[in-house]
């Protein structure tokens, strides 16, 4: 399973520093967790509930949400966080439980985490040297442009207002917020996604004078 292969965290604008994945156990409780809550009685997925996506190298991968449990189905879009447009598509199965996890989760105070198992099934043809990445999306997700080296625009099938997704390394994981504008000084949504991995922090608090 995805919790066995040799994890790269790649695709990504800033680089993450690649290192062995070594999770203390801190991290695994948070994953354990994680699939616990997954395992909850599911709901349908709100469509403008914001999910994170984690692929390996072989297309396996996991879904990760917050709030109330939901359950995924069909493709989800997604938008890479190195990539300038979005693309298609995720499909998620069954909730991570146990050692599946990962170590990884993503968080928002005052909210349980959820996680489910599946696989990246790209739209087109990746070469060979493309591993997986980090992403994210909207169910209801129709469009992604990249406004600046943070910062997504994502736009609605459904004609709502669109919204900015603005993310940063910290030194073990991502900080991801959520804005109406891009220039909104306070996001109205944040999130954090812990790796269990040592990088090199782009967070414009974390940069050294």
């Amino acid at each position: 399973m995805y919790a066995k292969s040799a994890t790269r965290v790649g695709c990504y604008n800033r680089r993450f520093l690649l290192v062995e994945n070594h999770h203390d156990q801190a991290c695994r409780r948070r994953a354990g967790a994680a699939g616990r809550h997954g395992a909850h009685v599911l709901h349908a997925l709100d469509p403008a509930q914001f999910y994170l996506v984690d692929i390996n190298s072989d297309h396996q991968g996991q879904l990760h949400t917050t709030g109330a449990p939901a359950k995924p189905g069909g493709k989800l879009p997604l938008v890479f966080f190195d990539d300038a447009a979005g693309t298609c598509c995720f499909v998620p199965g069954a909730p991570v439980k146990g050692d599946d996890a990962l170590g990884r989760s993503l968080s928002r105070e005052g909210e349980e985490s959820h996680a489910w198992n599946g696989r990246y099934q790209p739209s087109k043809k990746r070469k060979d040297d493309e591993w997986g990445g980090i992403a994210f999306g909207f169910a209801t997700m129709q469009a992604a442009r990249r406004v600046d080296a943070r910062t997504h625009e994502v736009t609605f099938g459904d004609g709502g207002p669109p919204v900015y997704v603005r993310s940063c390394t910290t030194g073990e994981g991502m900080r991801i917020e959520l804005l109406h504008g891009a220039k909104d000084a306070k996001p109205y949504a944040d999130y954090y996604y812990s790796l269990g991995i040592d990088m090199e922090p782009d967070c414009p608090d974390m940069q050294a004078e």
